[in-house]
């Protein structure tokens, strides 16, 4: 199992792509995640520190995932997804490599 921990910073600007947004403009960010070609589902909401958001999404079964967010505004309605970032949570039984002998002795 593994945990995926999604950061980011807030919306630079409004939807307009030209009006300057501030961090009281944002009310939430929604996390979404997607498995294999599936379609994003919202997973949870993100914790907002000042200029930025963090999510911890633990338990997840080794395989890919892309993550994405949305941004609410202080309305509740909910901005577009935003571009999907890979993950991949690696196997847990993945193989060693050979151990170093450091020393062997002979009495």
């Amino acid at each position: 199992m593994g945990t995926a921990n999604v950061t980011g910073s807030l919306p630079a600007v409004k939807a307009d792509g030209t009006t300057p947004a501030t961090p009281s403009d944002c009310s939430g960010i929604n996390i979404y995640r997607a498995a294999g070609t599936g379609s994003p589902v919202k997973v949870g909401a993100a914790v907002i520190t000042g200029s930025n958001f963090a999510f911890q999404d633990p338990g997840l079964a080794p395989g890919s995932y892309e993550y994405g967010a949305t941004a609410l505004n202080v309305d509740g309605a909910e901005s577009a997804i935003s571009p999907l970032f890979p993950a991949v949570v690696p196997a847990t039984d993945q193989l060693l490599g050979p151990p170093t002998i450091v020393n062997v002795a002979i009495s």
